[in-house]
């Protein structure tokens, strides 16, 4: 992982925190084939159309709040 502030390794079972608009790059320096999941959250909640039409019947469930 090559980020502003220098390389890091990265090998099997590794996680890291990327902030938000850090530029980034991960490359495979083995020899085996790299596999990475990736998660990408929003700073908020967006919508992107002026109406949102659902099928007929249909329902939209809230999720509980938790307490803890």
């Amino acid at each position: 992982l090559r980020i502003e502030s220098g390389k890091y390794p990265v090998g099997p079972g590794s996680v890291f925190v990327l902030p938000t608009n850090v530029r980034h790059d991960l490359a495979n320096t083995g020899t085996e084939p790299l596999r990475a999941v990736a998660f990408f959250a929003a700073a908020m909640f967006t919508q992107d159309f002026d109406s949102v039409m659902l099928p007929p019947k249909s329902h939209i469930l809230g999720t509980p709040n938790r307490e803890g």
